[in-house]
């Protein structure tokens, strides 16, 4: 079973509308866990955190770190049309985000840090075999007590 994480970016000055709330535009990518030579995951965060040092690293070290994407735009077999985060470089614009940062590890499970996942999200990772492996569904485990923030 290969380990996954996603990773979202908050598209500065870019709304949807959702069940009438204006939401700020998040986009995604979702790479297998692995830092090695030919992983996508460490291409895009070298390109990103301008670095190529891996001791001690921690993904959680780029919450917050601003980043400049390319998008490309595809037309999927069904002829829908969606968007790809193909590029990831270092961005040194300071825009302020929208909501908060959020991190979430099912590792590290609470239910505080699941809820405050956008639908889509929990909809991934509750369909992901480490979640159901470790019957996170009924858990009543919380964290209000936790400085930690939700991803």
């Amino acid at each position: 079973m290969q380990r996954k994480v996603l990773i979202g970016f908050e598209i500065h000055g870019q709304f949807i509308e959702k069940d009438w709330e204006k939401l700020p535009l998040v986009k995604s990518k979702k790479y297998t866990l692995s830092m090695s030579e030919m992983s996508n995951l460490r291409k895009d965060v070298k390109s990103w955190y301008g670095k190529d040092q891996w001791d001690g690293f921690d993904l959680f070290d780029l919450l917050g770190k601003p980043a400049e994407l390319t998008i490309i735009h595809n037309t999927g077999k069904d002829g829908r049309d969606y968007e790809t985060i193909d590029y990831i470089s270092m961005s040194n614009h300071k825009n302020k985000l929208v909501n908060d940062e959020q991190k979430y590890s099912i590792a590290d499970h609470t239910d505080t840090a699941f809820k405050g996942l956008y639908k889509r999200q929990q909809e991934i990772i509750e369909a992901s075999p480490e979640y159901k492996d470790k019957d996170l569904g009924n858990s009543t485990k919380d964290d209000e007590d936790s400085d930690s923030l939700p991803f």
